[in-house]
C-alpha cells in the first residue's frame, strides 16, 4: 500500500529539498519522521546528496528506524560508536541513525574532528543531516550544541526537526535558528532585542 503524505507534510518536504539549512516544525504525533523519511527519498530521487546521518534522543532513534523500516522498506543501522559512524561514511551505506550523543562523543575530540577532517578530504561526500529532537541540543551554551558546531564543517545540508521550538523561553528558538542560520543574528541580546 503507497504511503500518501498529507498537505502539510508535503510542502515541508518540499521546502526543506529547495532550503539546505531549513527547520520544520511539526506537532508531535501528526508524522514528522515519515517527514524525514521522504525527505531522504526525495534527496536521493534527485542525487543532492551522498549519504544522510540522522541525529536523535535514544527515544526518536526508535521512531526514525521505523519510520524507514516500516513506512519505506528501507532498514537502517544505528550507530553508537565513532569508529562505527566513520566506517560508515566511507561505506557503499545510505542512511545511519546516531544519538544526539553522537555528537558530543565527535565533535569534542580532537582526534575524532581531525580524523573526520581527513576523511572528508580523501573522500568527498556530500552528507546531510537531520537533526530531530533538536530542541533537545539547541541551548548555545551547553555541549551538545558546541560539539555540532565543531562537525558543521562535514554537511552540505543540515535540516533540523522539532515539535517543540518554544517550551519555556525565547533562547530555544535561537539556538534552533543559530543551527540553521548561525550569524543570522549579532547575538542573542540581538535577537531579543528583535523579539
Amino acid at each position: 500500500m503507497a504511503i500518501v503524505l498529507k498537505q502539510y507534510q508535503k510542502e515541508a518536504v518540499e521546502m526543506a529539498v529547495k532550503e539546505d539549512y531549513n527547520m520544520i516544525c511539526i506537532q508531535a504525533g501528526r508524522g514528522k519522521s515519515l517527514v524525514g523519511a521522504f525527505y531522504a527519498r526525495v534527496l536521493f530521487k534527485h542525487n543532492l546528496v551522498d549519504k544522510i546521518i540522522y541525529a536523535s534522543t535514544k527515544t526518536g532513534v526508535g521512531s526514525i528506524k521505523k519510520a524507514f523500516t516500516k513506512r519505506c522498506g528501507v532498514p537502517i543501522n544505528q550507530y553508537d560508536d565513532p569508529s562505527d559512524v566513520m566506517n560508515f561514511l566511507i561505506s557503499d551505506e545510505k542512511v545511519c541513525v546516531v544519538k544526539h550523543s553522537m555528537f558530543e562523543k565527535l565533535g569534542l575530540d580532537e582526534t575524532y574532528r581531525t580524523s573526520l577532517r581527513t576523511l572528508m578530504t580523501h573522500h568527498y561526500q556530500r552528507i546531510a543531516l537531520v537533526i530531530d529532537e533538536a530542541h533537545k541540543i539547541s541551548n548555545t551554551e551547553g555541549v551538545g550544541f558546541f560539539a555540532f558546531q565543531n562537525l558543521r564543517f562535514m554537511f552540505e545540508r543540515i535540516s533540523v526537526h522539532t515539535a517543540t521550538p518554544y517550551s519555556s523561553c525565547l533562547s530555544q528558538i535561537y539556538g534552533l535558528i543559530e543551527m540553521v542560520r548561525p550569524g543570522l543574528y549579532k547575538s542573542k541580546s540581538d535577537f531579543f532585542k528583535q523579539h
